[in-house]
């Protein structure tokens, strides 16, 4: 199955255990999503967004503030490229108040 011997196709690759690798398909695997970790629980999403619209175009915001994290997903590569320069980054989570945040690239679940 996946794979047609007589027609000379490859079998799909194998780890050391013997079992098949397929490519993941979580967050870490998109190329233009970057993580913010240190998200103030107070954060809205419209705040949120705008933080990282100054940089360029964003395509989708995901905010968890509750657990202090979220994703943001950029239109261009070149835009992930510029924000992940400032690891620490200056967040104005309210119209009064400022934290540092991290942003860096997303590790694939386990």
């Amino acid at each position: 199955r996946g794979f047609d011997r007589d027609r000379g196709s490859p079998p799909p690759p194998r780890d050391k255990g013997g079992s098949h690798v397929f490519p993941r398909r979580g967050p870490g695997t998109h190329p233009n999503r970057v993580f913010v970790g240190g998200v103030p629980k107070v954060t809205t999403v419209e705040r949120f967004r705008a933080h990282f619209e100054q940089f360029g175009t964003v395509d989708k915001v995901e905010l968890d503030a509750s657990r202090s994290f979220g994703f943001v997903t950029f239109a261009d590569h070149a835009v992930v490229e510029r924000v992940l320069a400032v690891r620490m980054q200056l967040f104005a989570h309210t119209a009064n108040a400022t934290a540092y945040v991290e942003v860096r690239k997303p590790k694939p679940r386990r």
